[in-house]
C-alpha cells in the first residue's frame, strides 16, 4: 500500500473540491476502492454478475471477503500506534469465525514478532493510532483482514490489564500523543 483515496477511512470535511486539486479527484475517481470495488469482484469471479446484483439488492452493508482457511488469527491492540496487547484467536470447530462472541478461544503464546512489528506499520500508513488489527498468516504471507476502531476488551480482561489505566500511564508519560 502507497497510497490512500480516503486516509481517516471517510471523509472528514464535506466538499473534497475545496482543497483538492483537479489532478487530485481525478486520481481518487479512478483508484477509488470503493468504485472499484464491484469490478474487482467481478474480475476475480468471487460472485457472478447476478449473484453479486441479488446479494447487493438482500443488504444495505456488504462484506464481501474471500474466504482464507485458518484455525486462528491474531489480534493486536495498538495505542498511539504502539501495540500493548497481542493475542491469537483460535476458532471453535463449529464456527470459520475466530470472533470470540462466536465461540473463538484467546492464546496469548508464541506470538510473533514480526507480525506485530507489521501491525504497526499497518496503523502508521492507515492513521489508525487507537485500533485492534486483525492478521491472518496463511502460506507464508501475513495479510491485514479487518481493523476495529472499536475493539472488544476481552483479550485485556484475560491479561489481567485495564485499558484506562494503560491510556493513563501513556498520558502521564507524555507517550499517548507523540
Amino acid at each position: 500500500m502507497r497510497e490512500l483515496t480516503q486516509p481517516q477511512g471517510h471523509s472528514t470535511s464535506g466538499s473534497h473540491e475545496r482543497y483538492k486539486s483537479k489532478e487530485r479527484l481525478a486520481w481518487e475517481a479512478e483508484y477509488d476502492c470503493l468504485s472499484k470495488f464491484r469490478e474487482w469482484i467481478l474480475s476475480q469471479e468471487i460472485a457472478a454478475p447476478e449473484e453479486l446484483a441479488h446479494y447487493l439488492r438482500m443488504t444495505k452493508i456488504a462484506y464481501i471477503q474471500e474466504y482464507i482457511p485458518h484455525e486462528k488469527d491474531l489480534r493486536v491492540v495498538l495505542i498511539n500506534y504502539e501495540p500493548v496487547l497481542a493475542y491469537w484467536r483460535i476458532r471453535s470447530q463449529q464456527d470459520f469465525r475466530t470472533n470470540l462472541y462466536q465461540g473463538g478461544k484467546i492464546d496469548f503464546s508464541n506470538i510473533p514478532r514480526k507480525a506485530i512489528g507489521m501491525a504497526g506499520e499497518f496503523a502508521r500508513m492507515c492513521n489508525f493510532n487507537d485500533v485492534g488489527l486483525d492478521l491472518l498468516e496463511h502460506a507464508g504471507i501475513w495479510y491485514l483482514i479487518e481493523a476495529n476502531m472499536q475493539y472488544g476488551r476481552e483479550g485485556f480482561k484475560r491479561k489481567n490489564m485495564v485499558l484506562k489505566d494503560i491510556i493513563r500511564e501513556k498520558l502521564v508519560a507524555g507517550t499517548l500523543f507523540d
